[in-house]
Order: structure tokens, then C-alpha cells, then sequence
């Protein structure tokens, strides 16, 4: 794939796609099996590109770490731990407790079970691609594509406030933890609640897009009343930056 789905794409129609440049061979991979294909396969490099494969792994029912980088071979039993990593610029998985992996197609069809065929079908209808498809693998996949945008449009606004002052929050407890390495009165730092806190202020960093929103969908549903406040608290800190940018600006003209 050229870029993350969070970084945007070109396509192959643009003459500047790394597609065939870096990923030929992982190209070649994942169009095995795809002889007697009935749509054209020039439109196939242009599906597999369309989408992240964590992004797939996610919509296929899969949890991930706040990094997006591993997950859980949900697809078999006795998964044990986010064994499952996932590159989205080699657009590969690998489960490291099984000993096997591939590329989207490939996750595809061991998640869904059915062809390759079947799957391009399924990844060109999460990507939005039309091929005139109406197998019920691309409805439903059409569907999840609609939820997952409608998911979007409806509660990032709010995730984005919640994360803000969320992150806010945690800092502020990290120097609070902190001021006991230099002050003698203060409580003395406990060493794992600061692991903790940064580990946390790390996620909340890097969760974005559908992973922000389910984080904050997580905490709304055990925290209701403080995600409720941070969202607040997170609506008014960017009412008052944007305040203070607008004054700026004036006093500067």
C-alpha cells in the first residue's frame, strides 16, 4: 500500500503511486489464486490499496492495541494474547502463536473462509468500489462501511473533546506524581502508577479515526459522567484556544 488510511492514498491513475514499485512481490502474493477472475484484475491492485489491513482486521471483528499493530487471532480458539501483528505498509498479517499469515486477501478468506474472489468482492465493497456486486459477503460489507462512517461523522467531534481533555488530565496527574522526586514534603512517586499514566498518555496520542471512536464509545459506557465532563471540559479548552488565537490575531493586524 502507498500510505495509511489516516495519511490518504493516490491512485494508481496519478502516476506517483509506490504500488507496483515497492510492493510487486506482495502484489504477486496476494493475487494468487485470481486466474479466471471475472472482473477485470486491473481494478484489483486499485481494491487492495483502497484499505488498511488493519482497518479490514477491525471490520472482520478484530480488537487491536491503541497502536493498531497487533491483535488477536479471534478467527480460532485458544487465542491467547494479541499474538496477530499487522503492517499496513506491506499490507500483511502474521499470527505468531499459528505460525501463519499473508495478505488481505488472505486474512480475508481465513476469517470469512470461501475464495480470493470472494474476498476481493468483500474488500472492494468495504473500500466503496463499485463491480456491480450484490453478493450478500458485499452487502454486508457495504453495510459495515456505512455504520463505520455514519459511526464517524456522528461521535468524533465528541472523541476528539474526550481525548483533549483526557490527555490534559493524565499530564497534569503525571507532574502531580512527578513533584515528589523534588520535593521532600510531597508523597513519595510510585514508580508503576507513572508506567501506568504513560503508557495511557502514549495511547490516547496515537488513537485516531475509528480507533479513537471506539475508545471513547468504551470509556462512555464505564465512565458515563467523567466522559461526559471531559468531553466538556474538552469543548471549552478549544473554545478558549480559539478565543485566544482570534485576540492574537487582532492585537497583531
Amino acid at each position: 500500500m502507498c500510505l495509511p488510511a489516516t495519511q490518504g492514498r493516490k491512485t494508481l491513475a496519478s502516476g506517483r503511486c509506490c504500488f507496483w514499485a515497492k510492493e510487486r512481490p506482495a502484489v504477486l502474493v496476494a493475487l494468487a489464486g485470481l486466474k479466471g477472475f471475472p472482473m477485470s484484475v486491473s481494478i484489483v491492485p486499485h481494491i487492495l490499496e483502497s484499505v488498511t489491513i488493519s482497518t479490514v482486521y477491525r471490520v472482520l471483528g478484530g480488537a487491536t492495541l491503541p497502536n493498531g499493530r497487533r491483535g488477536v487471532a479471534f478467527w480460532r480458539d485458544g487465542a491467547n494474547g494479541f499474538n496477530v501483528s499487522l503492517n499496513d505498509t506491506k499490507g500483511t498479517w502474521f499470527d505468531h502463536a499459528a505460525g501463519e499469515g499473508g495478505g488481505l486477501l488472505d486474512l480475508v478468506v481465513k476469517v470469512r473462509g470461501g475464495t480470493k474472489q470472494e474476498a476481493v468482492r468483500y474488500l472492494a465493497a468495504l473500500a466503496g468500489i463499485p463491480i456491480d456486486d450484490d453478493s450478500p459477503a458485499a452487502v454486508e460489507a457495504r453495510a459495515r462501511w456505512a455504520a463505520d462512517r455514519e459511526a464517524l461523522r456522528r461521535d468524533l467531534p465528541n472523541a476528539e473533546h474526550w481525548r483533549a481533555a483526557a490527555i490534559a488530565m493524565v499530564e497534569l496527574s503525571l507532574d502531580s506524581i512527578k513533584a515528589g522526586f523534588f520535593d521532600p514534603t510531597a508523597p513519595r512517586p510510585d514508580i508503576g502508577e507513572l508506567q501506568d499514566l504513560t503508557r495511557l498518555l502514549e495511547q490516547l496520542h496515537r488513537l485516531q479515526g475509528l480507533a479513537l471512536v471506539d475508545a471513547y464509545g468504551d470509556w462512555w459506557l464505564t465512565h458515563p459522567q467523567l466522559t461526559a465532563g471531559l468531553v466538556h471540559a474538552g469543548r471549552n479548552r478549544e473554545a478558549a484556544w480559539r478565543h485566544a488565537i482570534r485576540r492574537y490575531l487582532e492585537v497583531a493586524a
